[in-house]
This record gives structure tokens, sequence and C-alpha cells, in this order.
């Protein structure tokens, strides 16, 4: 039997699992599809073209809401410097983020850390330009300057980092990341998530 699992660009101790292939035995097969985003993932689980799919607890407690036929297996972790919101230099301060351009994966757990950084900024989120766009498309606006910062994860979160801020000599910075955002009171974790008739047939 081949059970499709849907995975993410993390850098987690689970991530071994796909590399090393250390879960196949003569039952089962694991078969592992990288996905851009936890939304994407939990709409092949819900159509059945996935078993099994990591995702953040957005994306996870927002199919809960809607009755998607999925169940949390595992928490997998807490995510505390794995994710978090990278700004351009000229924002140095929460009250910063006041008027400028930022991005994050619709409904991720990112978007979830955005959105709380600017209510504990005490800003109101209509003086604050927020978007949504899958991690390709942000690494995208921000080689070309087009945004000020953005919450993301993965090589996403490493690029913005790392490279350099449109015309800008210099990479971006983090400002805020998960565990901040966690002590604020805004906890966030990774789960391992099934499809409902995917369990029920095990």
């Amino acid at each position: 039997r081949v059970v499709r699992v849907g995975t993410f660009d993390q850098a987690t101790p689970y991530a071994l699992a796909p590399a090393t292939r250390w879960l196949d035995d003569e039952r089962a097969c694991f078969a592992y599809y990288r996905q851009p985003s936890g939304a994407r993932a939990l709409e092949l689980l819900g159509r059945g073209d996935l078993d099994l799919a990591f995702m953040g607890s957005m994306p996870w407690s927002n199919a809960v809401a809607r009755g998607a036929g999925v169940t949390a297996v595992s928490v997998l972790m807490d995510i505390r410097q794995s994710e978090g919101l990278v700004t351009c230099l000229n924002v140095r301060r929460l009250q910063d983020l006041r008027k400028k351009t930022l991005v994050a994966p619709y409904a991720s757990t990112t978007h979830y850390i955005l959105l709380a950084t600017i209510m504990e900024a005490g800003i109101d989120i209509n003086d604050v330009n927020v978007k949504t766009a899958e991690p390709h498309e942000i690494m995208r606006l921000w080689d070309a300057g087009e945004i000020d910062g953005a919450a993301c994860w993965g090589e996403c979160f490493v690029h913005l980092q790392t490279t350099p801020h449109g015309m800008q000599k210099t990479p971006g910075h983090l400002l805020v990341d998960a565990g901040t955002v966690a002590r604020w009171g805004y906890r966030t974790f990774d789960a391992l998530v099934a499809n409902d008739a995917f369990l029920a047939a095990e």
C-alpha cells in the first residue's frame, strides 16, 4: 500500500522521514509530495488526493471549523524560531508596520502570526496593506522591492534574510518570530493531519 503524505519545506526533525524513507516496511510505502502551503495540502487532503499531511495550526483549525473530514493525529512541534515576520531595514519596531505592505500565505500559520503582530502593535488593520501570496511569489515580490516584509517559513524565510531587498544592498531582518508571538498568547504548532476516510480504513 502506498500512503500519500503532503510535506512542506521546513527544517524539522520529522523532515527526515521523506529524506531517509525510514518509515517504509513490507506493509506500506510512503510517498511524499511537497506542498506550497498547509492550505494547499488541506485542499488535497479533503478531496482524497493525500492520506496524511504536515500542516500548521491555522489550516488545521480552519478545517475543523468547516467540518472538513480531517483529524489531527499528532502535534509534531511548537513553532518557535522556524517561522516569523521578516522586514526590510526601515521597519525596526512594531510601530513601523503602519502604512507598510506586508504579505503572508493565505490562512497559514504565518498569516496568523502577521495579524497577531499587527494587533500586538496596537495598529488598526486598515492602516497596514496586508496581502496574501504563496511563498515563491513572496520571494519574487521581495526581490523586486514591492513589499516591506512577509511572514513565512522554510526556503522563503531564509531567502528574505539572506537576499537584498529590491535595490537595497542589505537583506531583511527578523522582526518577530513565532516564539515571541507565542509569549504574547498566540501559540502556533505543526500537526500531522489525516483524511478521515484513510483513518477509518486503517
